[in-house]
């Protein structure tokens, strides 16, 4: 036995398999194949073909019911063939069949083969996918209250979306897609909730919780999700030229793409960022058409100076819009401030800083867009959240637009080795990229955008002055990040005596404001209230006998006064790169 195909069909049965076996008898007929079975299950034989001289013959069988999967019958299993007076074929690694439950067949849902008993899934019905079973969706279903996932949810090929109050995966998988085969088809998951909706404990509402879980979100992949302004746009242009290609933003024609392009106020400002839908690409990928025109200037230049010295001013522009989406209903969610979000956490030790220990979950996400997300008024409810779990080093978020949130757009708190790389954060509230505790290490922090962080009057003192990036802890790695408007700050680095929060139990014998740096280099800020860059660490009434600032050394919790080992340490290379853009302030 060659190969299967298709490789998989409905438990229902009813699917068409078209079987390659070599050394099939060239005057074999259907009545001399005595049995096609998958995993016990009988494959009716409706044609023999076996042409003389070729070394394969094809057998053509058509499924029967198969019952639903579950952990003791997954259904995957190879395909066995009995010719008579020649024996069974043996079976290569592409003769695997796999059956799965289809959302749209009644036979997922309880019916039998005959369609007695069972139902679809209707408006306001909760499901629960048990440990072994698959279900693949291939098509919407109507508003559900909750998915409680414990086996596998996969999207099929095909347009979807799915609206549900919660989506609960607990030791089960949600894939949209994968890393070796993104998802690229559209996908919008919306997530219904208020802020008196019920909550799930430690997980909240209108939201996909992962514990002890497989995340896998891949939305179509795209080479960059943000670049610089080659040539300056002025007010009315429509069209901008860009430092790099961007041939995969071009618009399909399913949706309106959107892009948005960074301030570069002479004054500082951050309120002439903008958005703009997209019309087209040119062929060379660095021109973008746009629908209507621009409303501000937006710089793209370099300007020689003295010495033979030169400093660039150029705008970000960044691709907003995914074909896979995670968002809030609208419009209850912006005017409640309570969006979806996506929370991760579950732990299976007990010191969340002991990183030889966690992966108890894996979360992929990349390429896709987060909008309309983020919970107001209560902490942890934030777009993406990595919550208490400790070594990640499995999961990361890449190349995701997260806009227009209600509270922060990244949060790293109480895990290590997570990579945060080349994502976009636009309007957001509070701390954008957000490292909590003080806790978190090795995590890969680049190529990252954020702009437009507003005040938060809802959530910790400090988010009301708030920075693009939070750095709580200099051992994590932190490199060519923009930070491209704030209100306040552009980056806050603020390593503290000790570690805070819902760590600080577990993060005895850490010393934050005494760790050397992993690596910080080439970040740059513009546009931002107040500075670029913040360096600032001790509140004298919480720990009165620290000094303020930030002194790496040898023995990072050794009193800074009485050490004599002290680290020269270089935040290399921080770029404010407008004139007005705030300054670098150490305190």
């Amino acid at each position: 036995m060659r190969s299967v195909t298709p490789s998989r069909g409905s438990t229902a049965g009813g699917t068409t398999v078209r079987l390659a076996v070599e050394g099939l008898p060239a005057d074999a007929t259907t009545a001399d194949v005595d049995e096609v079975t998958i995993d016990g299950a009988i494959c009716t034989v409706a044609s023999v073909n076996a042409p003389a001289g070729s070394p394969y013959g094809n057998v053509t069988c058509v499924t029967t019911s198969y019952g639903r999967t579950s952990a003791a019958r997954p259904g995957v299993a190879p395909v066995r063939v009995v010719v008579a007076g020649v024996g069974a074929a043996a079976a290569t690694s592409g003769a695997v069949y796999e059956y799965v439950d289809l959302w749209s067949s009644l036979t997922t849902w309880g019916a039998t083969s005959l369609g007695a008993g069972g139902g679809l899934p209707t408006e306001g019905d909760s499901v629960w996918i048990q440990a072994g079973q698959r279900i693949v969706m291939d098509v919407s279903p109507p508003r559900l209250y909750m998915i409680v996932v414990q086996g596998s949810l996969e999207f099929d090929r095909t347009d979807l979306r799915l609206d549900a109050n919660y989506v609960f995966v607990m030791g089960g998988a949600l894939t949209v897609g994968t890393e070796d085969e993104p998802f690229l088809q559209r996908a919008v998951i919306t997530l219904h909730g208020s802020p008196v909706s019920k909550e799930i404990p430690l997980y909240g509402a209108a939201v996909i919780g992962c514990r002890e879980c497989t995340l896998d979100l891949h939305g179509k992949p795209t080479v960059r999700a943000w670049t610089y302004l080659a040539a300056t746009a002025a007010a009315g242009d429509t069209e901008l030229v860009l430092e790099e290609p961007v041939h995969d933003w071009a618009p399909d024609g399913a949706a309106p793409v959107m892009v948005m392009v960074t301030s570069t106020a002479a004054n500082g400002t951050m309120e002439e960022a903008e958005t703009c839908v997209l019309l087209g690409v040119d062929g060379t990928g660095t021109r973008l058409t746009l629908s209507a025109p621009l409303l501000y200037d937006h710089l793209g230049q370099t300007f020689p100076l003295d010495g033979g010295h030169a400093v660039t001013f150029r705008a970000n522009v960044a691709l907003l819009s995914r074909n896979v989406v995670v968002q809030g209903s609208q419009p209850m969610a912006s005017l409640d401030k309570h969006g979806g979000h996506i929370m991760l956490h579950s732990r299976k030790h007990g010191a969340i800083a002991d990183r030889s220990q966690g992966e108890s979950l894996v979360g992929r996400i990349e390429d896709i867009e987060v909008r309309y997300a983020g919970q107001a008024f209560r902490l942890g409810r934030y777009p993406i959240h990595f919550h208490m779990i400790g070594t990640v080093r499995k999961s990361y978020i890449r190349r995701v637009s997260i806009h227009h949130t209600f509270n922060r757009a990244v949060a790293i708190h109480g895990v290590h080795y997570l990579r945060v790389q080349d994502n976009v954060a636009f309007e957001t509230m509070g701390h954008t990229y957000f490292i909590e505790d003080g806790v978190e290490t090795k995590n890969i922090i680049t190529g990252n955008l954020g702009a437009n962080t507003r005040e938060s009057f809802a959530l910790l003192t400090v988010d009301a002055t708030p920075a693009t990036y939070w750095i709580t802890n200099p051992d994590n790695y932190v490199v060519n990040n923009v930070a491209a408007g704030s209100t306040h700050y552009g980056f806050w680095f603020f390593p503290e005596p000790k570690v805070r929060g819902a760590s600080e139990a577990e993060g005895k014998g850490i010393c934050p404001q005494g760790v050397p740096l992993l690596k910080w280099a080439d970040n740059e800020a513009h546009n931002n209230g107040k500075y670029g860059l913040r360096i600032f660490t001790n509140n004298p009434d919480q720990v009165p006998t620290a000094a303020s600032g930030f002194y790496p050394r040898r023995k990072p919790c050794e009193d800074v006064v009485t050490s004599k080992v002290l680290i020269n340490e270089r935040l290399s290379s921080i770029c404010p790169v407008c004139k007005n853009c705030g300054t670098i302030k150490c305190m």
